[in-house]
């Protein structure tokens, strides 16, 4: 099979602070990038958890309302409707 080559856009300070953590491990930044794909395909989703700390209480309400709609399994029939719904989620 053929490698694919990838090409992403990183800021530098990122970039320069991966590589300095990951070259006295002997990781390049593209193994590195491999395994962080690889992980994302073995767990079948992000290798980390995604949190939302650095919002703002309000995204945090709306994101917690989000999760409870989907637990709950509320529908709607239109955007328009959960938009009008959510101007009432406390």
């Amino acid at each position: 099979m053929k490698d694919k080559v990838l090409c992403v856009r990183v800021n530098k300070q990122t970039y320069d602070d991966a590589k300095e953590i990951l070259e006295p491990l002997g990781i390049s930044i593209s193994v590195g990038v491999n395994m962080f794909l690889k992980k994302v395909c073995l767990k079948k989703s992000l290798p980390f958890e995604l949190t939302y700390d650095d919002y703002n209480n309000q995204t945090k309400d709306v994101i917690k309302k989000c999760y409870q709609v989907a637990e709950d399994e509320i529908e709607y029939n239109s955007v328009d409707e959960m938009i009008e719904d959510s101007k009432n989620w406390k």
